[in-house]
């Protein structure tokens, strides 16, 4: 948790803010995932880009912007090869 000096949380974790959507994308999660992940990409990409999911669990958006960056970050974070903006 972030805390203020004053011991207040400001906000929490987002492991622990969205832990139901979490467990509700490992429980449907049937796709391969690379060594060491708790999800698939698929999942990955869903948890920060929001979706339904088949069992009707709304997963919300945690980022608005372009598909493509998250897509392209996953599948780079997943073969371990370094990130390239590019131009």
């Amino acid at each position: 948790m972030t805390q203020a000096s004053t011991g207040q949380v400001i906000r929490q974790q987002a492991e622990q803010q969205y832990a139901h959507e979490l467990a509700a994308l490992k429980e449907v999660d049937q796709r391969q995932r690379p060594p060491n992940w708790q999800l698939s990409p698929w999942a990955v990409s869903t948890y920060l880009l929001g979706g339904t999911l088949d069992n009707g669990v709304e997963i919300s958006a945690k980022y608005i912007g372009n598909r493509r960056i998250i897509e392209i970050a996953i599948s780079t974070l997943a073969t371990d090869r370094h990130l390239d903006a590019g131009n």
